[in-house]
């Protein structure tokens, strides 16, 4: 009898989680920093529980992977549909 294939682990990006040294220490720096202008009225910080998101995000796209917003996976760059690349 044939054994059914054994399903190969899907690949992880560098960041796969938000609790990484490098994830957090970014985050942290991220939460001090102002997004916009000084003098422009839209000058802004957010909630501090989105900078780690952010923080990931931004150390995985360096590294090629984005998020799927399709299936909610880390996906490398080539694996995006069309549309999706044209976001990145």
């Amino acid at each position: 009898m044939d054994q059914p294939e054994a399903q190969q682990p899907k690949p992880q990006p560098p960041y796969p989680t938000t609790s990484h040294f490098v994830v957090a220490q970014l985050a942290k720096d991220l939460d001090g920093m102002a997004f916009g202008a000084a003098d422009w009225h839209f000058n802004f910080r957010t909630d501090p529980s989105y900078y780690g998101a952010l923080a990931q995000a931004v150390l995985n796209a360096q590294a090629g992977w984005f998020l799927d917003m399709r299936t909610r996976e880390w996906v490398l760059r080539e694996d995006l549909s069309e549309e999706q690349k044209a976001m990145t």
